[in-house]
Formats: structure tokens, sequence, C-alpha cells
């Protein structure tokens, strides 16, 4: 007796060790299957912000921006941003309410083609206009630097002066005459609330990189050199 109750006490144990065994194996798959799902879906997200959305946003329309595009592309040969340029004795000695020159913002309101005029004449000064600077979407908008604020800009034709509301570097795209392609330079400038022009360039300032101007047949060829040894060409037609 005490022989039979011992084996079926041991056939007990041994159908509760299955049983449990059993168990921590469905146990083990649901959790590989729990994983494996996980992970594809990390996957699938990862991929999704790699392509620049998410699983949420397949159905969502695109957002197109107004703004015309700008020139990422074009190659910028002229930069005074770290040229460590400052104002010193600013002068306007001409009238400068003639246009000479033709620039394009980089970036402006749909609302326009960007373009503005230019006035290169003797001076001494770069000078942008406040409603061309407040022209530009804020969000591309030059910095202003007001350490710069209320230099005198001296207009000796008219023996007048006007005080810059700061200083910027002023991105101006302008084309090349011979291969009628773009090109980019940055000027620094003073902002000045009233002026003629969109932009004055005074040939003092522009020394380092201008080089001569013919005029005749109604317009003008400027030659530049704003890199060593590299002659660039900008026309004007009297007719703009």
């Amino acid at each position: 007796m005490l022989i039979y109750c011992r084996q079926k006490m041991f056939r007990l144990m041994l159908r509760l060790l299955l049983i449990e065994r059993c168990y921590n194996v469905s146990l083990k798959r649901l959790f590989l299957a729990k994983t494996q799902s996980s992970s594809s879906m990390f996957r699938k997200e990862e991929r999704d912000r790699g392509l620049g959305h998410s699983s949420s946003d397949h159905h969502l329309p695109t957002t197109m921006s107004t703004e015309p595009p700008a020139y990422p592309d074009i190659p910028t040969l002229y930069d005074e941003t770290h040229r460590g340029k400052w104002p010193f004795q600013p002068e306007v000695a001409t009238v400068g309410n003639s246009a000479n020159m033709l620039g394009y913002l980089e970036h402006h309101a749909s609302t326009t083609d960007g373009s503005f005029a230019i006035c290169m004449a003797g001076g001494s000064e770069n000078l942008v206009s406040q409603a061309l600077y407040e022209s530009i979407p804020e969000v591309h908008r030059p910095p202003l630097n007001t350490e710069h604020a209320g230099v005198e800009v001296s207009f000796s034709i008219f023996g007048s002066s006007q005080k810059a509301i700061g200083s910027i570097i002023m991105p101006i795209i302008l084309t090349d005459a011979e291969g009628n392609t773009q090109f980019r330079i940055k000027l620094f400038a003073l902002v000045m609330p009233e002026l003629l022009m969109g932009m004055f360039i005074g040939y003092e300032s522009a020394g380092e990189y201008w080089r001569s101007a013919l005029h005749g047949g109604g317009k003008v060829v400027y030659e530049f050199e704003f890199k060593p040894g590299q002659i660039t060409k900008v026309e004007y037609c009297r007719s703009h």
C-alpha cells in the first residue's frame, strides 16, 4: 500500500512538472512574438522618420510654402562677414538718386520679384534703406547690429546728415554678364531710415573689388575682381 501511494505521488509530481514546463515554453514563445512585433514597429518608425514623416501622417496633406525659392546653389564670390568692417566717417558725396545697378534679394515676399535698385557712386560707405531691409521675410532677415545705431552719415551735397538704425551683412544676388549666371556677394552696410535707392554703394567702400565702369550705348558695364585675378562683369541697362 505504501509503495502504491509513493508511485501515485511520483506520477502526480511528474505531471505537474510537465505542465509547468509547457507553461514556461508558452510564455517564452509569447514573449518572443511580442518582442519581434515591437522590433518591427520600431524599425518601421525609424524608416518613416528617415523619410521625414511618421506613420500617423501618411494621409495628411502637404503644406506648401508660398515663399519664393532662394538661391542655395550659386557661389558666394565676396563676403565681408568676418572682415572686421565698421563705419568710419560715412559719407554720400552725390545725390544718390540714380540707379546704375540692379540687385536681387536672396529671400523676398511672394508679391515681388526681389529686385532692387542700387546706386554706386561717390561715397565712403554702403547703405541699405530700412524699407528694403524690412521687406525681407523676418525668418531670413539679416540680424541688425544695434551697436552701430546712431552712426551719423553725411549727405554732403545736401549739407545734411542722417543717423543709421544699425548695421547688417547684406546678401546681394548679381548676374555675371558674360556667363549669364548668378552669384552672391555679402556687404557690410548701414541701415538708413530714409534712402532714395534700395541700396547705395560708395566707390571708396568698393575699392577692394571694383576695377572699372564702362558707359555707353545706354548701359554701364562694371568690372569687379571679387576673386584675385578673376574679373567678373556686371551689366546694367538704363531701360531698367
